[in-house]
């Protein structure tokens, strides 16, 4: 079996028995809400992958506040003048759920309730080995329907990133971290000019669409908001889009065939 490279160590159990507690330094901030991590178990005297999904992330370590008195003077700066390792300047403690190792069998997940050992490596979950047991199909196969990558992984937001440079400067705008309001405060958000035709309005509300989620995916990616509540975001921008878009098909067949009577 071919292990990643390791991202942090257990510590011990979590609040329930279906969670534990890992330590990660995390400097490339990998160790996302959301993210597949596993360890290694012997299951039945074999050793077998025991994926889990991250839930919690706190630090336990940060730097001093003092180090941040000044707005003007980065922490950093002043850490490396009182000789302070900033390389090792941050620990968090992070809480994955476990799912358990996946049965080719049974297709699916078989929690073994064998908790990680405390100072036991933590993984990252490789693409690869997500696709194998979180996909019965793969993409390109007889059958099989491409639908999406996981939001916890950077290609998506990067491939829209390659497409729409503009969306740099949406990240920068103060509202960049907000979660989307009501459905109707959506609607107002996403509605085209009136002077666009129906083609135009289909456009236009998928351009607009696509930045919220964007937004969406980049604090899924950074942690800056819970997983609930962006699943949340989601969902409302779904039901908002999906409004009027309706709205603006039955303008479009009035226009062209008249109202039904």
């Amino acid at each position: 079996m071919t292990l990643s490279t390791c991202i942090g160590t257990v510590k011990g159990p979590g609040e329930t028995p279906h969670e534990f507690t890992f330590i990660a330094p995390d400097p490339e901030r990998r160790v996302k809400h959301g993210e597949f991590v596993y360890y290694a178990a012997s299951v039945d005297g074999v050793e077998k992958q025991i994926l889990g999904r991250v839930t919690g992330r706190v630090p336990v370590r940060i730097f001093p506040d003092s180090f941040m008195a000044d707005p003007e003077v980065p922490p950093d700066t002043v850490a490396a003048l009182l000789g302070y390792d900033s390389d090792a300047r941050e620990l968090f403690e992070i809480t994955v759920t476990v799912l358990g190792f996946y049965d080719a069998i049974l297709h699916d997940f078989v929690n073994p309730r064998v908790p990680p050992i405390g100072g036991a490596p933590v993984y990252i979950a490789e693409n690869e080995m997500l696709t194998s047991v979180l996909s019965r199909g793969r993409k390109g196969e007889r059958g099989s329907a491409y639908l999406g990558d996981l939001l916890s992984r950077t290609p998506v937001l990067a491939d829209q990133l390659a497409r729409r440079a503009d969306l740099i400067d949406r990240l920068l705008e103060p509202d960049a971290r907000s979660l989307p309001g009501t459905v109707e405060t959506l609607i107002d958000t996403l509605r085209p000019p009136a002077s666009l035709d129906y083609e135009r309005v289909l456009d236009y509300v998928r351009a607009e669409v696509g930045e919220v989620r964007f937004l969406l995916g980049a604090q899924l990616i950074d942690g800056s908001a819970d997983p609930l509540a962006i699943a949340g975001g989601y969902a409302r921008l779904a039901e908002a889009a999906c409004r009027l878009l309706a709205d603006a098909a039955v303008a479009e067949f009035e226009r062209t065939h008249g109202k039904v009577p």
